[in-house]
């Protein structure tokens, strides 16, 4: 550590390490959140989940381009939410494609079974992915900046992704939008399952499928809304993952940001999607004040930031094992 180093670690270092992770976390939190619901409200292991964040990543960017090369007339914003709510659709349609198709079959059997098929269809995915792709990224801005280094423009119509100043600190200007993007998702899902009649028929779906069933519940096409729910939100994150500046478009990149997704539902504890909030946010700051140390302090470790992620899951499984908020029971059926 070079004697310099401490007197960079102030007020503006931790106020940018703290708002960097609230928009961290809320990149975390869409996917995290999708996990949660697949699995605390229907049971079922879902490890086809980054695959499906990857194909959001390059729907999204496909669309991104698209939009931008075809001049629809949207500003900068409106692109970019214009794709986002599209990739959310198509990737939702497929999750209920492979819901209705592969997930339905195998309700109340055992667990083993789902991960294999879930790894079977990442696979296949990710082949396909490569097959028909390849690592494409052309066409792609690339609007991000490593912590020190001057911001680097996109094209006009990526202008969230020009850095500003808050405090005095230099701030990425995609942060505000995954932290706006992550409380409407923690809100809307919230909302969701609490004060509407659908989320009434998901609960009770969850609680006691047979019982829902003879009051007149849908149950199946309750359990095909939650599972296509949770994979559009894993898509729309994908869109972010395009940018983020500890990952690139590849067709693997989805498996890169879904393990800490899985130690995010782990520390906040299966099934509750109040845990996965609070562990997305803690997390997002580890992550963050990680790559600040990797590129700073300990220039060496490359992988400081994931490093902090699975400390903390050490320290939570140590302490509380059943994570933050943690259910005795998930997944009732």
């Amino acid at each position: 550590m070079s004697p310099g180093v401490a007197l960079q670690v102030g007020p503006g270092v931790l106020v940018r390490v703290l708002i960097e992770g609230l928009g961290t976390a809320g990149l975390f939190v869409m996917i995290a959140s999708g996990l949660t619901l697949i699995f605390g409200l229907m049971g079922v292991l879902n490890f086809a989940h980054g695959a499906l964040t990857t194909v959001g990543a390059y729907v999204g960017g496909g669309l991104l381009v698209y939009l931008a090369s075809g001049g629809g007339g949207l500003g900068s914003l409106g692109l970019w939410f214009v794709a986002l709510g599209a990739t959310g659709v198509v990737l939702a349609g497929l999750g209920a494609v492979i819901e209705v198709g592969l997930i339905r079959k195998l309700y109340g059997r055992a667990p083993i079974e789902q991960i294999l098929l879930t790894f079977g269809v990442a696979l296949v995915l990710q082949e396909l992915l490569l097959m028909l792709l390849g690592n494409w990224q052309s066409g792609l801005p690339d609007p991000t900046s490593s912590w020190g280094q001057p911001i680097v423009e996109g094209p006009s119509f990526m202008a969230a992704g020009r850095s500003f100043d808050v405090l005095g600190v230099s701030i990425r200007g995609f942060t505000p939008i995954k932290i706006l993007l992550g409380v409407l998702v923690v809100v809307g899902v919230w909302g969701f399952l609490t004060k509407t009649r659908y989320g009434l028929y998901i609960r009770a779906g969850t609680e006691d499928a047979e019982m829902a069933q003879a009051l007149g519940i849908d149950v199946q096409r309750v359990f095909t809304v939650v599972f296509a729910v949770g994979i559009g939100l894993a898509g729309m994150a994908g869109m972010f993952l395009i940018w983020e500046r500890t990952y690139d478009l590849t067709y693997l990149m989805g498996a890169e940001a879904l393990l800490p997704a899985f130690i995010i539902v782990v520390v906040g504890g299966l099934g509750t999607f109040k845990g996965t909030v609070v562990a997305s946010v803690v997390a997002g700051i580890f992550f963050e004040a990680g790559i600040f140390l990797q590129t700073n302090v300990f220039q060496g470790l490359t992988q400081l930031n994931n490093i902090l992620i699975f400390l903390l899951l050490v320290v939570v499984l140590i302490v509380r094992p059943q994570g933050l908020y943690g259910q005795e029971e998930v997944g009732g059926h």
